[in-house]
């Protein structure tokens, strides 16, 4: 429940205070801390690192971090506006899919729209003057399919009440 609360806040300063003030035995469970390393990432805007460990997080964590999914692609939207800034070179939109966690390519041209963000030929050219800071999140998108969730269940299950 820790961790499905530091995933749910992430980034957040309360919920990573209460994180490292928990009980030795707490704190020291393999779900805790990967919640917290990924939440303190966040909160430093690692977003590189953020990406790495999520993939590491068991289903019922994943889907508490995509809960926060919306935010997470706008704000690295946002920071590649300005660090990956020209008018000629563009970021390939194959490898902001991955790193963003969008299902397919039409996803990443939706939200590059959202922002203002030009989308060519299945690359961004990212400009730091026509990102639309006004945008508070983008477009929603479920990460995991009906038939992947479902999948899930079995192991979701098994893992609540091994824990008991």
């Amino acid at each position: 429940m820790e961790a499905l609360y530091i995933l749910l806040h992430i980034g957040d300063q309360e919920a990573l205070k209460r994180a490292l003030m928990l009980p030795s035995n707490l704190k020291n469970s393999p779900a805790i801390q990967l919640a917290t390393k990924i939440s303190l990432a966040w909160y430093i805007r690692n977003y590189v690192r953020v990406c790495y460990l999520v993939q590491q997080l068991p289903p019922i964590l994943a889907c508490a971090f995509f809960c926060n999914l919306q935010n997470f692609r706008r704000s690295v939207l946002q920071i590649m506006s300005f660090g990956y800034n020209s008018k000629v070179l563009t970021f390939p939109g194959l490898k902001l899919q991955k790193l963003l966690f969008y299902k397919d390519i039409s996803g990443v041209q939706a939200d590059c729209n959202l922002f203002g963000l030009t989308f060519i030929n299945e690359n961004i050219l990212f400009q730091k003057s026509q990102f639309k800071e006004e945008i508070l999140q983008a477009n929603p998108e479920m990460y995991y399919t009906s038939a992947m969730m479902h999948k899930f269940i079995p192991k979701i299950l098994l893992e609540c009440t091994s824990n008991e």
